[in-house]
């Protein structure tokens, strides 16, 4: 029987993959001076939902959490794509390698 949440169930490699691309400063915000020209801010995502929790600005809180799922869907997705390209090059290697990311039988 084939699993319904093939995509949204959450295991280590996905997790682990998430949480490094949101450990990443990849938020990018212009600031202009007062006194002419401007400065450039980079934000790392994690740290922003509980600055915008403690602060209780609740929406660019909820949406900070929508793009936390959205990183992770995407992440998903592609993870998912990478095994199916895998099995049909490899056959035999997605099979070894368990859900957790182990390789099985070493």
């Amino acid at each position: 029987m084939k699993k319904t949440s093939w995509l949204i169930g959450p295991n280590k490699l996905k997790v682990l993959v998430t949480l490094i691309v949101l450990s990443m400063p990849i938020l990018k915000e212009h600031v202009r001076l007062a006194e002419g020209g401007f400065v450039v801010v980079r934000y790392i995502p994690l740290t922003l939902a509980p600055i915008y929790l403690y602060m209780g600005d609740y929406y660019p809180l909820l949406l900070m959490l929508g793009f936390y799922l959205f990183v992770y869907l995407g992440v998903s997705l592609m993870i998912e794509v990478l095994k199916r390209v895998v099995r049909k090059i490899k056959p035999g290697l997605v099979q070894r390698i368990g859900s957790q990311g182990r390789v099985k039988g070493r």
